[in-house]
């Protein structure tokens, strides 16, 4: 474990240095889960995590490859630059796009085959170039992230979005106070259980080569 830790790192220093020191902490482990509302009950949904940012503080998937490791790396502490006011859905469609504009332009294969497409060059050097593809990429994420219901990919003000349970435990509690029955496509996240924590690096081992 420690060699593959050191192997994301060492690449991760060379290939974005200048956010290197900020990452902090390195805790390797695995998350969210989420209940969806579908066929009258709710379900079980969510998926393995490539990673997880909370203030300053980076987790990384213990089983992800060195190349996928740094863009979650990226795509982590491009959350930690993200206003706290900013909603849960436009977090990822911010990450996701920058992540996949930075694999782009490091020769990295896209994280998803859907998440770019090909755009005249404007500079005339070459007849198409590459970009990422902000509908595709909010597709995804609103179909794969309990973030209900899906806000404007440009920003702006969030419709009340759901937050669990009710206390009632049959009605759903919205972002603005009020409650309501569930319908069709509500969704919820559950409080990220993680998994072991397997290896944590010093911050005075985080060495550019």
């Amino acid at each position: 474990m420690v060699d593959f830790a050191d192997e994301v790192l060492i690449r991760f220093a060379r290939i974005w240095p200048e956010k290197y020191e900020r990452v902090g902490e390195s805790e390797l482990r695995v998350m969210i889960e989420n209940q969806k509302y579908q066929g009258g009950q709710w379900v079980d949904g969510g998926f393995t995590s490539g990673g997880s940012a909370n203030g300053t503080k980076v987790w990384v998937n213990e089983t992800t490859n060195c190349c996928n490791a740094a863009a979650t790396l990226f795509h982590e502490v491009a959350h930690t630059d993200q206003p706290s006011s900013m909603a849960g859905s436009q977090r990822e469609y911010d990450a996701y796009i920058k992540t996949e504009q930075w694999r782009i332009k490091k020769g990295l294969p896209p994280q998803d085959p859907t998440f770019r497409k090909r755009v005249p060059n404007p500079q005339d050097s070459k007849p198409f170039i590459e970009v990422p593809d902000p509908d595709a990429i909010k597709k995804k994420v609103d179909k794969t992230y309990a973030y209900n219901p899906p806000t404007p990919i440009s920003g702006g003000p969030p419709p009340p979005t759901v937050q669990g349970l009710a206390a009632n435990g049959t009605d759903v509690q919205l972002s603005d106070g009020t409650t309501r029955p569930p319908q069709a496509g509500d969704a919820y996240r559950l409080p990220d259980t993680g998994g072991k924590v397997v290896e944590t690096i010093a911050t005075d081992q985080w060495k550019c080569p």
